[in-house]
């Protein structure tokens, strides 16, 4: 484990002399490798990548960035920017859960349930605490068209999450759920 935060501990903050505290960390598509890189290297990268500044607090270790909205099936979500600004986004590369605001995954959820119709829900019945939200029973299905779930951050840059980062599934989609205020990215499906 490679501590990136800002602490005086960090890998950031000791190798600042070297580094002057420049990195950037690469979120790699599915099936494929991300990069770390350190100083003059980590911003000297192809044009084609795309990047979001981090954003630090004074009163805080952890590194911040500018979620603006969401998009689900190409329909932008009506919140407004405010709506993230408040609590602020925390990037952790060591979380693989993102959580988002209830009034935002209450949209979220609409706007997945509306383009998940087409499909039956399980009979399943959340137990008390169960992350796991509305589930469909794709038993029987030969191929499920998840709607496209975009993340928009600040200076123009989109992540499109797979499916693997939209819904959590069991039995090769036999099975598959959304999963309670939350999303889940990098587990297998």
């Amino acid at each position: 484990m490679m501590g990136l935060g800002r602490g005086e501990l960090s890998t950031v903050s000791q190798t600042a002399p070297k580094f002057n505290k420049v990195f950037s960390y690469c979120l790699p598509k599915e099936d494929s490798i991300g990069s770390l890189l350190f100083g003059e290297k980590a911003t000297s990268l192809s044009s084609s990548l795309k990047f979001t500044k981090l954003v630090s607090r004074p009163d805080s270790e952890f590194y911040f960035v500018n979620l603006l909205g969401i998009s689900v099936g190409n329909r932008q979500l009506n919140i407004p920017s405010s709506v993230f600004a408040k609590s602020g986004t925390i990037i952790d590369s060591g979380t693989v859960i993102t959580r988002l605001p209830q009034p935002v995954y209450s949209k979220l959820k609409a706007a997945f349930k509306k383009a998940m119709k087409k499909y039956p829900r399980s009979n399943r019945r959340p137990e008390k605490g169960d992350i796991l939200d509305i589930c469909y029973d794709l038993s029987g299905t030969k191929e499920v068209l998840l709607p496209e779930i975009v993340l928009h951050f600040g200076e123009g840059t989109d992540v499109r999450l797979t499916g693997m980062g939209i819904i959590w599934g069991m039995m090769r989609l036999i099975f598959a759920c959304l999963l309670r205020g939350i999303l889940l990215a990098g587990t297998p499906i």
